[in-house]
């Protein structure tokens, strides 16, 4: 459970930091990196 609050949290601010770069190559690259480790997190 723990481990599912801490990814979403992450996942949060990696988004935040995304929207500063505002860059669609990395921000999606982002993206796909964190979901798949909410993915592990959760699981």
């Amino acid at each position: 459970m723990q481990n599912k609050m801490v990814a979403v949290v992450v996942a949060v601010k990696a988004a935040a930091e995304d929207k500063e770069v505002n860059n669609k190559k990395a921000g999606s690259a982002t993206s796909l990196f964190f979901l798949i480790q909410i993915r592990r997190a959760t699981s």
